[in-house]
Formats: C-alpha cells, sequence, structure tokens
C-alpha cells in the first residue's frame, strides 16, 4: 500500500477570501496516471500525464483543464499507436503551453524526447523528438531567461555509460540549440532542473559511479551553455536517488527531495535537505515509518517551511493514503495530515495556488478505473472533507456525481443502517480500519441495508460502497463506540 507525501511553495501574502476545495477521482476502465499540475495564468488548472483510456488501449499523453471548483473544461491527448507520456508542462505569456516527455510511437528509436507546443485550448502547434537509436526520456522542462526552453532526463544513446543525465536546449520553435550528457560509465540521470537569475542551471537526479555498487543523490550546476561547474552527491551507504528540486526563495540555496536506504533495516525513506549556491549541505532529514517511503516533488512555503509529496507504505488510512509533510526552514518535521482514500494513492506533483492553498496530482486505485487521475484541491490548512469525492469519466462528456448514502447511527455500537435513498442496483459494501484492512465485506440490491458491527472493535473505520453496474463509488466515515 502506498501513500502521498507532500512539500511545496505557498504564496508570499494570505489572501482571506473564500476558497475552493474538492477531490476529484478522473478515470474510466481503463488506467490514467497525472505526472504534474499548474494553475494557468487564467487561475483554472492544467494537469498532464497519460492514459490508456482514449480508445487504443495504449498510453496516451494528455492535457485536462479543470476550473477552480474542479469541474473538467477539456482534455487533449496526444501520441501515435505506442506509449507516450508527458512528464511536465510550463505556461507562456501568451497563454500557450509546453510538455515534455518521451514516446516510442514517433522518433528515431525504441523512446524518444518528446516535446509539444499547443494552443491555449490544447491545440498543437508543433510537436518535436529529439535522440538517437536507443532509450532516451525527457523528465523536466523550464523556461530559460532567454525565452528558450531546457529539458531534462536521461539518455542511452549519448554519453560515456550505459545511461548519462543530459540538459538539451530548445528555441521557441522547437530546434535543437545544444544538447550536454553528463556522467561516468555506469547508472547517471536528471530528474529535475532549476534556472538560476544569472541563466545557469542546477539539476537533481541519481548518479552510481563504476567504483561503487549503491546510487547516490546527485546534484550538478552548469552555466548557461551546459558546462558543469560542480557536482556533489549525498545520501546514505546504501542507494539513494534524486527526485525534485527548486530554487529557495533567497535565490540562491536549493532545496531537494529524495529517498534514501537507512541502516540497518535497509528500508526506504523521504529524504528532504537544502545546499547553499557551492553544494554545501545546510540541512537535513529523513522522515520515514516502519516501511517504505518515497518522494516524488517538493517546493518552498513562503515562511521557508516546505511540503514533500510522494507515497508512504506506514501511514494513512487505507491501501494508500496521501501524507503531508511540512519541514520548518531548519529541515525540521514540522507536523502534517494524512489524506486519501481507501484504495491505493500516490502523489507526483504539488504546487501552491493564487488563495494560499495548494493543488496536488497523482493517482489512485479508487473509482472506475484501473488507475485513475486523483486531484486534491484543500487550503492553507490542508484539510479536506474525505466524504468530498466526485467523478469523472474521461470517456463521457460529462462528470458523473458519486451517490450519496446515509449511516445511521453513527457513531454506533452494534448495528447500522445504510440509506442509498433512490440509488438502483447491486451495491457491494467494504468495511476498513484505519491501516487500511478490509474487516467486513457484502452486497445488497436494497436501498436500505442494515449492517451488524458489534463484532468491530472500537474505533474509527470507513465503509465504501459501490455501484456494481457503473463501478462509481463513495466512502464514509464510521465511529464505533460499545457500551461499557
Amino acid at each position: 500500500m502506498k501513500k502521498f507525501v507532500i512539500l511545496f511553495l505557498c504564496a508570499i501574502t494570505f489572501q482571506l477570501k473564500a476558497q475552493f476545495v474538492f477531490q476529484k477521482v478522473i478515470g474510466n476502465a481503463n488506467s490514467s496516471f497525472a505526472r504534474d499540475v499548474i494553475q494557468l495564468q487564467d487561475t483554472n488548472y492544467l494537469i498532464t500525464g497519460a492514459s490508456s483510456g482514449y480508445g487504443d488501449y495504449t498510453a496516451n499523453a494528455f492535457l485536462m483543464k479543470i476550473d477552480q471548483q474542479g469541474n473538467h473544461m477539456w482534455t487533449k491527448n496526444f501520441g501515435g499507436s505506442n506509449a507516450d507520456w508527458a512528464m511536465q508542462l510550463v505556461e507562456e505569456s501568451d497563454n500557450s503551453i509546453v510538455f515534455a516527455g518521451y514516446t516510442n510511437s514517433f522518433g528515431n528509436g525504441g523512446y524518444d524526447i518528446w516535446v509539444v507546443k499547443t494552443d491555449e485550448n490544447g491545440n498543437v502547434i508543433w510537436s518535436k523528438t529529439y535522440g538517437g537509436s536507443d532509450w532516451d526520456f525527457g523528465y523536466s522542462i523550464i523556461k530559460t531567461i532567454d525565452n528558450n526552453y531546457l529539458i531534462a532526463g536521461e539518455t542511452y544513446s549519448y554519453g560515456s555509460g550505459n545511461n548519462d543525465a543530459f540538459l538539451l536546449k530548445i528555441n521557441q520553435s522547437g530546434d535543437s540549440l545544444w544538447m550536454k550528457t553528463y556522467g561516468e560509465s555506469d547508472l547517471d540521470l536528471a530528474r529535475e532542473v532549476v534556472t538560476l537569475p544569472d541563466g545557469k542551471f542546477v539539476f537533481t537526479g541519481t548518479k552510481r559511479s563504476p567504483a561503487q555498487n549503491y546510487t547516490d543523490i546527485w546534484v550538478v550546476k552548469t552555466d548557461d551553455l551546459g558546462n558543469m561547474e560542480w557536482e556533489q552527491t549525498y545520501g546514505s551507504p546504501l542507494n539513494d536517488e534524486g527526485h525534485s528540486l527548486v530554487l529557495a526563495q533567497n535565490l540562491t540555496d536549493f532545496i531537494i527531495g529524495g529517498t534514501v536506504d537507512t541502516m540497518p533495516s535497509k528500508k526506504i525513506d523521504q529524504y528532504y535537505f537544502k545546499i547553499d549556491a557551492y553544494g554545501s549541505e545546510i540541512c537535513s532529514s529523513i522522515y520515514g515509518g516502519p516501511e517504505n517511503e518515497t518522494t516524488h516533488d517538493v517546493c518552498e512555503r513562503y515562511n521557508g517551511n516546505g511540503y514533500i509529496a510522494g507515497m508512504t507504505l506506514s501511514y494513512g488510512t487505507g491501501f494508500g493514503d496521501m501524507i503531508v509533510y511540512y519541514p520548518g526552514s531548519n529541515c525540521l518535521w514540522t507536523g502534517g495530515p494524512t489524506l486519501g482514500t481507501v484504495d491505493r494513492d500516490e502523489a507526483w506533483s504539488i504546487k501552491e495556488t493564487l488563495d494560499s492553498g495548494y493543488i496536488v496530482v497523482g493517482e489512485t486505485e479508487y473509482g472506475p478505473g484501473y488507475t485513475n487521475i486523483y486531484a486534491i484541491k484543500a487550503g492553507p490548512t490542508l484539510y479536506i472533507d474525505p466524504n468530498l469525492v466526485t467523478y469523472f469519466d474521461i470517456s463521457a462528456t460529462e462528470e458523473i456525481t458519486s451517490f450519496h448514502f446515509t449511516i445511521y447511527p453513527n457513531p454506533a455500537s452494534d448495528k447500522i443502517q445504510l440509506d442509498f435513498g433512490n440509488t438502483s442496483g447491486k451495491k457491494l459494501l467494504e468495511i476498513y480500519d484505519l491501516s487500511g484492512k478490509l474487516c467486513q465485506s457484502g452486497s445488497s440490491n436494497l436501498n436500505r441495508v442494515e449492517v451488524e458491527v458489534s463484532g468491530l472493535n472500537a474505533g474509527i473505520y470507513f465503509v465504501k460502497t459501490m455501484v456494481e453496474e457503473t463501478g462509481i463509488s463513495t466512502t464514509q466515515k464510521l465511529v464505533i463506540r460499545h457500551q461499557e
């Protein structure tokens, strides 16, 4: 069971106005995955990733626009007959969109770096591939200070090793300006890149040198032409990976998120640390429980604290939940709630919003498909009602709102009544405890069902119901209190 964990940069001023909050599960009978989200200049949101829900059952990249309340506005898909993924996106001042990823449908080799530019409505302006005869993947894209684009990732076609990190600079038309590779003869890759005020670049990723059997978190600084100025590695004596990097508000330090293997248990934990302009570590912390965790995204808040987004096997209410960590300016853990469904959830991207809240996207196994897009918008307190979940079928033209049911009494001691109102069809019923363990299950065609719960220990549970014919499900909290 996996979960989200989070870190992000928030607004510099707290705006005291009404905030929209929502949880959206978006998918159909196939699989959909979100990899990045941004808030657009028009205050709506754009999500990107890949989905097999568009007819040919192979992964196609997509752009999906939703409004401030999470209502679907439009979706556009991109790609060919094989696997095509969008990993990160940027918005231009003219509202056009550029995303980077990789494709197995076009280009020179098995996989190629892929960059697509669209207008504000998702219509393609140009689509370009880059790479050699082997595999090449784009993971991160940024706008450079000279109004061009820089892509970071890994290449098996070029460089000195099995796979090497690369930086690729292209112009506004998608024409290649230069490409540089980094690494030795073993494993090297870049996950995320940022630009500095002087036009130089810093990226983080993972490096394994030929002299050792384990990987390290890797940070590289280059000049504006991609020539390396310095490199540093960080982590434990075992396998470590760098996943996300942001430039701090002081414009000299960097915040990095990754994972480390901790001794002696050899389990994977989240690793959050800060470095200065020369790569020297300022502070660091390891976050984790008895099971494995990982990190996909980090960012810094206005007060110097952060959020870290990823997944955890240690905490939560179901088979996977979002868990929100917000480290202080000294990297130490300062708290954070858990969010998510009773199924497996995983966060991939988190951004601050203009109302001083946050939006996070990833995927969940809760909902109509095998894997579904999961988008959560919450305020600065990070609280969201677990019952506030709606569904959108990406193969349909309108949203399907989760059906409602009532539990009473709640709290309960021996029996509960489930009232489904006018919802027709066979209902599948499941009750989970806080650890995600399935405690009871059953089914009924009735619209009012009595369920015996006297065998459950006192505590908090989640009742999940699903209409078998449609796959639409919803979950509510149940409190068991036995009389003394």
